[in-house]
């Protein structure tokens, strides 16, 4: 696959600073590799060995039960709104136990992020567990007084009685194992991509600090902040509850997300293939097989948040594929739960909005039959969705050329040029599941598993193309296959719009900002896993239909019996087409459950460190600058380095600068990257130093692959620094020009 700057980082690298600082990320299957950086004799090295840090924070045990406790408590607060909602909605209504539990928990999030958008300050240490406090004691209420009147309310009886089935059993076990799997390796690493998870730090720093989202990045730029803040929300809950260390909370928390995955999965084939068989299928595939979203670690936190969300609307798509119109209440719920996904992450709910709009043209009769009502409700349902991300959307438009522009800082010039879209060679990267080189990792970043998800897809395609010309087969998989195809044209549609506008029409390359081409892609590649779980689907539905044969009065179980040689009866065939068929369908995913347990958390562990090399140096300068800078201090940080996550132990601190996704380039900034990066600072860098305003110089080690570290050789020995902080390899110097 062609290299990709966002195959790690969230968001694209900005291209000037990849200019000053020249050190891309390196292809995956290469991470371990060690290479030299410039610098003479302050050459650094990454990428040997991972340091090993004793790490503050939560032990692993307490975490994980904490973890799950918080967001069940969170889930309560969904369950309010989600009640009254069902009122109006029958597709509310008709959500099983844990579709009901995955829906609340992301409401629950929901109205946090409604509480902290608001201008008034509301968000504070305790709101969350005033609203979890609040939302207990109003369904014990509602409970209790339901049943003095014997009015029918709520049927805890009935609702946990939805967990008992086996097949859910498997499913709660197989997100257990993601759960333990992600959060041990996420405890053994002192932080996320320093790149992308020291902004997810500023952002929680300083929605403390306002008590209320942030929508721009005052006063360290003049600039609106574009980026979705419901993930800031989900992490200052838990980092202002748990009291996690601001560095290691985004790898803390996205734990809980990605063990979320194959309980959604779950749903789809529960849903689209209305079997409990298949359901448990798609979970226990999501949890060991196709693990690329679990393995999504070096960023793009953001993504992996909305996921399950994504994956939980995408079952529920037939909403739009009815006779009938759907509801206005349903459309309503559906829009506000498209909402939610976005204030999260844009790229998935942008890609289900496309997909309802391509079922309804497939569904019999094309939308319903009544295309102007059908158009109507699908156009309030995408209504009801950006409502939840206007404040984003706003600074997106305005913050930057609005209410919040104060001008640009000393040295600011216009960014370079960056060609729009993708090449087609990126394309066919992001596009194509039948490539088996090393950076091909879409489908699984272990060879086995990437070979054997291709094969399997290619029998899925064949299974569907067989059925399609089969009528009472396709009756059984019409929802699903209807519902993949829509999915995947929507998600090559996306990518190849990219090719379209960087080869013909660059100009409205902006409006596809609104989504990321690597998200897309693996969305795409998740709709391509669902298809190659298919095959697997149907060996445990065929064993399934084997032991209820067995089973039934008068089968093959029951007329078994001591043979009139006292000697019992050699096998059937039905017995030993059974035994085969379980074999097979448990070879096909025993492969991924031993890389999940045995090679997945070394892969981790490796991914972690090269992009968050941090030492515990780094972790004291921190600490010590949290409690030592003035209110205000000026501080210049590498790009990259762990210095980035400063905000969160100082939140009045002003970062020379945050991670701003390319949206200006500073001509002073960039200079200094370029001199101290190199060892050297001249008078060009003191001009840009004062240009700046800088007070104090961040110097840590080569914390990430992706850019080079400020090197302290420049400053050390000078007159006009002095060194404040300096342990290993981590200096903080105070600028005396």
């Amino acid at each position: 696959m062609p290299q990709v700057t966002e195959l790690i980082p969230s968001r694209a690298v900005p291209s000037a600073l990849s200019n000053v600082a020249p050190n891309p990320a390196v292809p995956l299957e290469r991470l371990t590799h060690a290479f030299e950086r410039g610098g003479g004799e302050n050459a650094l090295y990454l990428g040997a060995s991972p340091r090993r840090v004793s790490l503050p924070g939560p032990e692993l045990g307490p975490w994980v039960l904490a973890l799950v406790a918080w967001a069940l408590g969170l889930a309560l607060v969904g369950e309010i709104v989600r009640r009254w909602a069902a009122r109006y909605s029958p597709w509310a209504r008709s959500l099983r136990p844990m579709e009901r539990v995955l829906v609340d928990v992301y409401i629950g999030g929901g109205a946090l992020f409604a509480i902290s958008v608001v201008p008034m300050g509301l968000f504070y240490p305790l709101t969350s567990a005033i609203l979890i406090l609040l939302a207990s004691g109003l369904l014990a209420a509602t409970y209790v007084l339901d049943r003095r009147a014997r009015r029918p309310g709520w049927d805890v009886r009935a609702f946990v009685d939805g967990f008992r089935p086996p097949a859910i059993g498997i499913a709660l076990g197989s997100a257990f194992v993601v759960l333990l799997v992600e959060a041990w390796s996420a405890a053994q690493a002192p932080t996320g991509n320093t790149f992308d998870s020291s902004v997810l730090s500023y952002y929680v720093a300083h929605l403390g600090l306002q008590h209320s989202i942030p929508l721009n990045f005052l006063p360290a730029a003049p600039f609106g902040n574009p980026y979705p803040q419901g993930t800031t929300v989900w992490l200052a809950s838990y980092q202002a509850t748990f009291g996690l260390p601001p560095a290691r909370t985004s790898i803390l928390v996205t734990p809980l997300f990605l063990a979320l995955s194959p309980l959604a999965a779950y749903s789809v084939g529960d849903r689209l293939l209305r079997s409990a068989s298949a359901g448990t299928t798609f979970a226990v595939v999501f949890a060991f097989v196709g693990s690329w979203t679990r393995v999504l670690v070096g960023g793009s936190n953001d993504f992996v948040f909305a996921f399950p969300l994504v994956l939980l609307l995408f079952a529920r798509i037939e909403l739009w594929t009815r006779s009938s119109i759907p509801a206005w209440g349903d459309v309503a719920v559906f829009g506000g739960l498209l909402g939610v996904a976005a204030t999260l992450n844009p790229a998935g709910p942008i890609w289900l909005v496309l997909t309802t709009l391509v079922l309804g043209a497939l569904g019999r009769p094309a939308w319903a039959g009544q295309a102007a009502r059908w158009f109507a409700r699908w156009a309030a349902s995408v209504v009801v969705g950006v409502t939840f991300a206007l404040p984003s959307l706003y600074e997106e438009v305005a913050g930057a050329h609005g209410l919040f522009h104060a001008g640009l800082p000393p040295g600011a010039v216009a960014p370079p040029a960056v060609p729009a879209g993708i090449s087609l060679s990126q394309f066919i990267g992001l596009s194509d599941p039948f490539l088996f080189r090393g950076t091909d990792v879409w489908f699984s970043p272990f060879p086995p598993i990437r070979d054997e998800l291709a094969l399997l897809l290619a029998f899925g395609v064949l299974v569907l193309w067989i059925a399609s010309r089969t009528p009472g087969w396709w009756t059984r998989l019409d929802r699903f296959g209807r519902a993949v195809m829509s999915g995947i044209s929507v998600a090559l549609g996306i990518l190849l719009s990219g090719v379209v506008v960087r080869t013909a029409f660059p100009v409205v390359g902006p409006i596809l900002g609104l989504t990321s081409f690597a998200e897309t892609s693996i969305l795409l590649f998740s709709v391509y896993t669902m298809v190659a779980a298919l095959p697997i689907v149907l060996l445990v539905q065929d064993a399934e239909g084997r032991l209820r044969s067995r089973a039934a009065p008068g089968g093959p179980t029951e007329r078994a019996g001591i043979d009139g040689k006292g000697l019992p009866p050699r096998p059937s065939r039905s017995a030993i087409r059974l035994a085969l068929t379980l074999g097979a369908a448990f070879l096909l995913v025993a492969p991924g459950m031993a890389v999940t347990v045995g090679e997945l958390p070394l892969y981790e562990e490796t991914l972690y460190h090269a992009f968050g090399n941090v030492s515990e140096g780094d972790l004291d300068l921190l600490d010590w600058a949290g409690s030592h800078l003035g209110p205000g201090a000026r501080v210049l940080v590498a790009p990259g380095s762990a210095a980035g996550f400063l905000p969160g132990y100082d939140p009045s601190a002003i970062e020379l600068y945050p991670m701003i996704d390319g949206v200006y380039v500073n001509g002073s900034y960039e200079l200094l990257v370029r001199e101290l990066s190199n060892a050297t600072l001249d008078q060009a860098g003191t001009r840009a130093l004062a240009n700046l305003a800088v007070e104090y110089v961040a110097v840590t080690g080569n914390n990430t692959e992706l850019f080079r570290p400020f090197s302290p050789a420049p400053l050390v020995g000078n007159p006009a620094f002095s060194i404040l902080f300096h342990e290993d390899d981590a200096y903080l110097f105070r600028w005396n020009g």
